[in-house]
């Protein structure tokens, strides 16, 4: 059954497609993988005959995370050089 949706927002399906693909860009860009997420939806009934109404969401929520860690406690700088001329 189709409930229709604003006509700004991207459709349940768009979002689950090029969502993950906009989170991975941005976890690369600092280096670190996107290891894990996961989309969340929320539809019900209340009440009933006449009186019922459909509640929900019109975007699935996602949730994706990274976890990065540094590979020694205290990372060290090279001294930086004049520069030539």
């Amino acid at each position: 059954m189709r409930y229709g949706k604003p006509e700004h927002i991207a459709s349940a399906l768009q979002i689950m497609i090029d969502g993950p693909l906009g989170g991975a860009a941005f976890n690369n860009e600092f280096g670190r993988p996107n290891l894990g997420g996961y989309f969340r939806v929320y539809e019900q009934t209340v009440g009933a005959g006449a009186q019922a109404q459909r509640r929900g969401y019109h975007k699935p929520i996602m949730i994706a995370g990274a976890w990065a860690r540094s590979a020694t406690a205290r990372p060290t700088r090279s001294r930086s050089r004049p520069a030539r001329c």
